[in-house]
């Protein structure tokens, strides 16, 4: 995978994660999304290539109360 490819999954796997980032999203992960999209970050901006660009975290959805 070239670098520009790297680039284009790291925007992707950043773009299909902005939901959690929201503040009326109730998920009791989110310091894994936030953690995650860092590490995404800091990758995207590195020249170079990138080993093992991670998965996002599955979301952990907050139960609603009764």
């Amino acid at each position: 995978m070239t670098i520009k490819e790297q680039k284009e999954l790291i925007k992707q796997r950043l773009q299909d994660t902005d939901y959690a980032m929201l503040s009326d999203v109730a998920i009791d992960n989110k310091d894994e999304f936030t953690t995650y999209r860092y590490h995404l970050r800091q990758m995207y901006f590195a020249d170079y290539e990138i080993q093992g660009i991670p998965v996002p975290p599955d979301p952990i959805w907050t139960e609603a109360e009764t």
